[in-house]
């Protein structure tokens, strides 16, 4: 096949926005050990090497042995050696496992020590969603193509690779959303274009990557009734289930249903006592007024979790029914709902990560340039969730239930106290001046940050409002009303 000349003109700039993301990502891989998570890259570089060193099915039988790390210390003004004394069972889905054992391998290979958090650690295990990045930029400059906008196709590929909330978490924070992106950007493609096989594998895809691929299931839902083809829905999702299974057949062989056990049915839940895990949504502004991001706690009669499930089945099944109406026959819709949907999941329910706004911004970024309306709500959203996966660095202390500090520093204390010789004990501290010593200092952290999250928490919730507004009053065009 070849190209028209106005196609051809196009490749020098292609070619740089790849080469200019590429260079992005590098730099900030470069920094990651300093600025980055330190705590799920240690869980996934022990997890890549005990998949290398014991092969991929133990996973789920017991933790990795651990492994020294290396850490920067802020008062000494160097890096110090040590040992994270966390251990944790591998809570990701198998085909995610496969790529975690290659990186085992090949860190095995370049780095005879093993240490945690260097720059070779980084590349090594970063190399996978910086990749999925430039399918998720891909993926997205597709959709827009297919949604007649094929002029604007390349600045859609442009902005995706160079977003600072994708750039950040897949670069500095070595997060795997966009593993989970990569295959849902191409499965709403597939969709559009009416190939619910492909449709199906990437979501078998998704599926065994992040257990985040539940978050798919309303997207086929509206595929069925837009296009009213419910027999190619059927086999799409057949294909999933089959894809999905002959990923996981070592494992179901070797032990079972304990992958899905972990990185599903235990991991879903995980946090289900906190609100809100630092994301800017309805419950962040909750924790800015009652100081406590505990979900057990009651109003008039439901517990904040269970009024967060009400906020989501009712928010989900409102805008469900409202697109399904406006967007009939015209498979194009999916675009809207996927980013609005995924929106609406980060914002009213309780226990969200900081990370989850990034999940909307491709399929909102493909929205915006078919309907114009929609970019101030992503603007708005992208500042947020720059600042939401850039906490670590300008919060100084994270906005916690006061009885979970308290139980967490007891731990700590109980476990010290019981290190120390015996004729050393009564000489301790007591747990109760620890304690209000304690709060003191994070009352004075707490207050040096809380105007600063105010604002970005208006800023998400209203760049919430307008996106939503925005889906919901936006016109099919003509240009958008085929049916594959």
């Amino acid at each position: 096949m070849t190209l028209a000349p106005t196609h051809r003109k196009e490749i020098p700039f292609w070619i740089g926005a790849a080469v200019a993301g590429l260079v992005l990502r590098l730099a900030l891989v470069l920094i990651s050990p300093r600025y980055g998570y330190m705590g799920d890259h240690d869980d996934f570089v022990r997890w890549g090497l005990q998949a290398a060193n014991e092969g991929v099915t133990t996973l789920y039988d017991h933790p990795p042995p651990r492994r020294p790390v290396r850490v920067w210390s802020a008062s000494a003004q160097q890096w110090v050696l040590g040992e994270r004394s966390i251990d944790r069972l591998c809570n990701y889905p198998p085909i995610s496992i496969y790529l975690l054992a290659i990186s085992g391998h090949v860190f095995k290979a370049v780095s005879p020590d093993q240490v945690v958090n260097t720059p070779t650690s980084r590349l090594v295990f970063e190399i996978w969603p910086v990749v999925a990045d430039f399918l998720v930029a891909w993926g997205v400059a597709s959709i827009v193509t297919l949604l007649q906008r094929r002029d604007r196709a390349k600045w859609a590929f442009l902005l995706i690779l160079l977003l600072p909330p994708l750039c950040w978490d897949s670069a500095v924070w070595g997060q795997m959303d966009s593993l989970f992106l990569a295959p849902a950007v191409w499965m709403v493609r597939m969709l559009i274009a009416g190939q619910w096989g492909w449709a199906g594998i990437l979501f078998g895809l998704a599926a065994g990557l992040k257990p985040q691929a539940l978050l798919l299931i309303p997207v086929w839902a509206m595929a069925a009734i837009l296009t009213r083809n419910f027999a190619r829905t059927a086999l799409g999702l057949a294909a999933a289930a089959t894809t999905l299974v002959l990923a996981t057949l070592p494992f179901l062989i070797h032990n079972g249903l304990a992958w899905f056990r972990a990185s599903y049915a235990e991991n879903v839940g995980a946090y289900a006592s906190q609100t809100t895990l630092n994301a800017f949504n309805i419950w962040y502004a909750d924790v800015l007024l009652t100081s406590s991001d505990d979900a057990m706690r009651r109003w008039l009669g439901l517990t904040k979790h269970a009024w967060g499930m009400a906020f989501l089945a009712i928010g989900l099944a409102s805008a469900f029914l409202w697109l399904a109406r406006r967007w009939r026959g015209r498979a194009a819709g999916l675009v809207p709902w996927t980013a609005l949907s995924l929106l609406i999941c980060v914002m009213l329910p309780t226990q969200v990560h900081e990370r989850y706004l990034l999940l909307s911004l491709p399929f909102l970024a493909a929205a915006a340039f078919a309907w114009p309306r929609i970019w101030p709500g992503l603007l708005l959203l992208t500042i947020a969730c720059t600042a939401q996966v850039t906490w670590p660095l300008w919060i100084a202390a994270e906005a916690r239930d006061p009885a979970a500090l308290s139980r967490d520093l007891r731990k700590q204390y109980d476990e010290q106290l019981a290190r120390m010789p015996a004729d050393e004990r009564d000489q301790a501290i007591p747990f109760e001046e620890m304690n209000t010593e304690m709060f003191r200092h994070y009352a004075v952290d707490r207050a040096k940050t809380v105007p600063v999250e105010w604002l970005f928490v208006i800023i998400s919730l209203a760049g919430a409002a307008t996106t939503t507004y925005a889906i919901t009053t936006a016109r099919p065009s003509s240009q958008t009303a085929t049916q594959p």
